[in-house]
């Protein structure tokens, strides 16, 4: 499946969660994608791309089946899972790396305050569905 969504700007996001220092992340092309900030803030930089509440995929270019990324949020035009999945999944691409201050857990926790945010109906069956299948592809995470 190819990307659904692609940031037209830095989208930063208070996650309440002070680190020690601020810690950069840089993908393998060496393009700067996410900071976690001392204050807590989480940054994903402009130009990240997503493919929204996974698993999705495309018939013919024609139709997309797979997980709904929620109703359309009247405050700003967009899924009400849109931020949700765009932190969750920017975490995740990072989970690996040796200073990220996050435990897989964690991670889905925040995926889950940012669907309370959008007052997401389905908040509960997504958070239970990722920690589930997550724990199918990544069950070593040993800060789980």
């Amino acid at each position: 499946m190819a990307w659904i969504y692609k940031l037209s700007e830095d989208y930063i996001w208070n996650s309440g969660r002070k680190q020690p220092k601020d810690l950069n992340f840089i993908d393998e092309h060496g393009i700067l994608r996410m900071q976690i900030l001392k204050n807590g803030q989480i940054v994903i930089k402009s130009g990240y791309v997503w493919d929204g509440c996974t698993f999705k995929f495309n018939i013919f270019d024609l139709i997309i089946i797979g997980t709904p990324d929620g109703v359309i949020n009247f405050d700003n035009g967009k899924p009400k899972t849109y931020y949700a999945s765009l932190i969750h999944d920017s975490l995740y691409q990072f989970m690996n790396d040796k200073k990220m201050p996050f435990s897989r857990k964690e991670m889905d926790k925040i995926f889950f305050e940012l669907m309370v945010e959008t007052n997401f109906k389905m908040r509960y069956v997504y958070y239970f569905a990722v920690r589930w299948f997550a724990w199918i592809w990544h069950h070593e995470d040993v800060k789980n």
